[in-house]
């Protein structure tokens, strides 16, 4: 027994301790998959066909009237909304799915049943009733099969799911989009733990990665004084710096006007740059990159 005792004892020394932390945050938020997310609205386009080109694989065509969905910061593929009684209606598996929670289809009840953590959600197309946990909810629109996929009412989503949604119809002046230009919904839920760092914070990471880029190609920096006159290369970036804030925020990331808008995820600190151009950009900034201050357009 005492052996036992003294290798544990040792073990404590030697393994490291698990904690959590605000800056630990990939644990329970997950990373985006914005990186070198391209999309070019339809109405920009001169056939009115768009695009959204996604940064880890594959491209679709997207037409005048498309929505896109964002669920807590990530773009999500192929997603088709629909229109029951003037109402939006969400597809439920890419959704639950999304949020973690697993979806099944029951054939011998021809039911959905939906395991979101210790909650069991029991549904049927065409039935309002919708049965979670011991609770029962009943909607002005059931659950409805289109396409052969089970679609739910946007209310579903936020009273039986819990996640928060928020419209944008892609118009340039909203403060909460997470793109512009083309309409989008964002649907978020986040893990209890995971906890958003702060806009002070924001700032301190953009400004310490935008000091890094401009040493690496400016050499020394030298923060702005009152009376210098702002006429030498990089004086754009160390302005920039001197008046870092932040500008706008939605569910996952702070905006920060630099000469591009830089996006800071709020869970995992990772900076994002994005352009506004006719097709817009997005992706991960790093400082390290010779081209890092290179704002063409």
């Amino acid at each position: 027994m005492k052996k036992i005792f003294t290798v544990l004892i040792l073990l404590s020394f030697i393994l490291p301790a698990v904690s959590i932390h605000a800056e630990d945050n990939k644990t329970y938020a997950g990373k985006t998959n914005i990186d070198n997310l391209r999309i070019l609205p339809p109405e920009d386009s001169y056939d009115s066909k768009g695009y959204i080109k996604y940064g880890d694989s594959g491209d679709e065509t997207i037409e005048r009237g498309y929505t896109a969905l964002f669920i807590n910061g990530s773009i999500v593929k192929n997603f088709k909304l629909a229109i029951e009684n003037k109402k939006i209606m969400l597809p439920l598996r890419l959704i639950s799915e999304a949020l973690g929670a697993e979806i099944k289809w029951l054939p011998d009840t021809k039911e959905t049943k939906i395991s979101d953590g210790e909650n069991t959600i029991i549904l049927e197309g065409g039935n309002a009733k919708v049965l979670s946990g011991e609770n029962e909810f009943i909607f002005d629109i059931p659950p409805k099969i289109i396409d052969g996929s089970i679609y739910v009412p946007e209310k579903f989503i936020t009273e039986v799911l819990g996640a928060e949604i928020v419209y944008s119809e892609g118009e340039e002046s909203k403060e909460k989009d997470i793109i512009r230009r083309l309409p989008h919904i964002m649907i978020s839920r986040y893990n209890e733990n995971a906890k958003a760092i702060s806009k002070e914070k924001a700032v301190d990471i953009v400004r310490e990665q935008l000091i890094t880029a401009y040493e690496n190609r400016y050499g020394e920096y030298i923060p702005i004084n009152a009376k210098e006159e702002l006429e030498r290369d990089g004086d754009d970036i160390r302005e920039a710096i001197l008046n870092l804030r932040v500008s706008a925020e939605n569910d996952r990331y702070y905006v920060l006007p630099v000469v591009f808008d830089f996006w800071v995820d709020k869970y995992t600190g990772d900076v994002y740059v994005f352009y506004n151009g006719l097709e817009m950009n997005i992706y991960l900034f790093d400082p390290n990159e010779p081209g890092a201050l290179a704002f063409a357009g």
